[in-house]
């Protein structure tokens, strides 16, 4: 029994001071600023030039956790065109989609690309974006360059970035803010090479993007890509439209159209016969199916009330300022006219009166200068109902008569926009008339002797 205390009391103590070592272990460590340190596999890197680094990575264990949130903060902070473009596959990119070096593609199609410009070759693009240094550069950024027709694109796209540049050179801050969000950019991106890598980088996404959605689907016609890289492909007889009624923008992608088929599309939401037509937001998405189709039409119908309101309001203001300034201004009075009584005598049952000559001294409060013609308020001949395009030319004419023959510069500009707006008007009313209902067939006369048929519900 003495035996057993014994040796459950030395097991107890052998407990306690591992625990107590454990513990004062522990302290010590982080008295001492000592962290365990954690290594992660060995690994690839892409940098921005497109070359593979290898490396791994070291963390204590604080800093791991802290890392943790530190990169999901950087990816929070990353523009939706950058995250889109790090999801791209360099590797297969360059194996299928980039057979040639830069001097091969020079070999084979240099000579098309110069020809193609005669002799008006835009050399300031060979002097901002020298072609060597501008090819190599999308090659390292996944750009395809399969056919000709790829080489010919990326060289012309120097001329969006030299335009693009240009805009952000003079930009105010308002500008460069517009210029960002149209490109979904954070804005803190404040310097052009910032802005122009992001533009470059969208430009080579949306470019992978549409090859791979031709790959799949042979029918496809382009398409548009969104910053996030989603695509929205085109296919035949299909047109994508943008139509802003607010701002007055317009975008048709897709199939193209010629110029009535856009005006009548974007003014009346007139559909051309056999095309398609799917509305999309700014950046290419279609909008929702319940969404109603946007057009001119009723912003222009809008502006047209406004316009009338405008030309009635100038009306009433000329004619109360004539009807005022008439009874400030009545004829003018030569002479005085009050009757004096004397008497006469050949008959001196009558007493008259006889006009006794204005003296030189006497100035009557009531004599005023003779108004002139234009003075005089207009005739009510024209009918009250202004929205009549016939009243409105008729009103037109006499405010030309009441300033002289001539209208001010403002009531000119509102004839000119009333009677674009009219036009827009009598064209929607013939376009956008429905269809006539089918007359009913004659149903054939009865048979003589045939009871009379019922009485149709709806005569």
């Amino acid at each position: 029994m003495n035996k057993q205390m014994i040796l459950t009391t030395i097991i107890s103590l052998i407990v306690v001071i591992g625990v107590v070592l454990y513990i004062s272990n522990k302290n010590k460590d982080s008295q001492l600023g000592i962290e365990k340190q954690l290594k992660s596999k060995l690994h690839e890197h892409i940098a921005p030039d497109g070359t593979f680094i290898e490396h791994r990575h070291t963390y204590t264990q604080n800093e791991l956790s802290e890392n943790i949130v530190t990169t999901r903060q950087v990816l929070a902070a990353k523009s939706p065109i950058q995250r889109a473009w790090e999801r791209l596959d360099l590797e297969e990119i360059r194996r299928k989609y980039q057979p040639y070096t830069v001097a091969e593609m020079h070999e084979m199609w240099s000579s098309g690309y110069r020809s193609q410009f005669g002799p008006n070759y835009p050399y300031q693009l060979d002097e901002t974006y020298p072609q060597d240094e501008w090819l190599e550069r999308n090659l390292a950024l996944g750009q395809p360059f399969s056919s000709w027709s790829d080489y010919r694109m990326v060289l012309q796209r120097r001329i969006y970035m030299i335009d693009h540049e240009n805009q952000w050179r003079v930009a105010n801050e308002d500008r460069k803010e517009y210029m960002r969000k149209a490109l979904d950019l954070p804005s803190d991106i404040d310097t052009w090479e910032e802005y122009e890598e992001a533009y470059l980088k969208f430009f080579i996404v949306a470019s992978n993007a549409e090859l791979q959605a031709e790959e799949a689907d042979p029918s496809i016609l382009g398409g548009t890509t969104r910053t996030d890289g989603t695509f929205t492909p085109f296919k035949e007889n299909t047109v994508y439209a943008h139509i802003n009624p607010k701002s007055g923008y317009v975008k048709f992608t897709g199939v193209s159209l010629n110029e009535k088929e856009e005006k009548e599309l974007a003014t009346y939401g007139v559909v051309p016969e056999g095309i398609k037509v799917i509305y999309t937001d700014e950046g290419g998405k279609p909008l929702p199916s319940d969404t109603p189709s946007p057009r001119f039409y009723e912003r222009d119908m809008a502006s047209l009330e406004k316009s009338l309101n405008l030309l009635q309001q100038q009306i009433e203001e000329h004619e109360l300022l004539l009807e005022l300034d008439a009874q400030l201004d009545p004829p003018n009075i030569a002479t005085q006219t009050d009757p004096v009584p004397h008497e006469h005598p050949q008959d001196h049952e009558h007493d008259h009166g006889h006009e006794t000559p204005q003296t030189p001294d006497e100035k009557p409060e009531q004599q005023r200068r003779q108004p002139d013609a234009k003075r005089t308020p207009p005739p009510r001949k024209i009918p009250p109902e202004l929205r009549k395009p016939d009243a409105v030319n008729q009103w037109f004419k006499e405010l030309q008569l009441l300033h002289g023959g001539q209208l001010p510069k403002d009531l000119q500009e509102l004839r000119k926009i009333i009677t674009e707006l009219e036009k827009i008007r009598e064209e929607g009313e013939a376009i956008m008339k429905p269809p006539e209902r089918p007359k009913r067939p004659t149903p054939p006369l009865p048979p003589e002797g045939s009871p009379p048929p019922p009485p149709n519900e709806d005569d």
